[in-house]
């Protein structure tokens, strides 16, 4: 799913999102006249967004950090 299709994803993010559209925003009309490409780094875990929501301990404090770092070092070196 690309940004561009914005109109049809925001059903299945504002479930995901406590607060959307109440206490802030994305601005989504803005984001598309941007275009740029995105990294989404995260731990990998089961049930996100819910009081169920569990995350593999290596990855939070040692594999999205040091993934994190490498990949703005990379960046910015270009």
């Amino acid at each position: 799913v690309a940004l561009n299709d914005s109109e049809e994803v925001i059903p299945y993010i504002s479930p995901n999102m406590p607060h959307w559209g109440k206490t802030y925003s994305i601005p989504f009309e803005d984001l598309k006249a941007v275009s740029a490409p995105i990294v989404n780094i995260g731990p990998w875990g089961k049930d996100y967004h819910k009081f169920t929501e569990r995350v593999l301990e290596e990855d939070v404090f040692n594999k999205t950090p040091e993934l994190t770092k490498h990949t703005i070092e990379y960046l910015l070196s270009k």
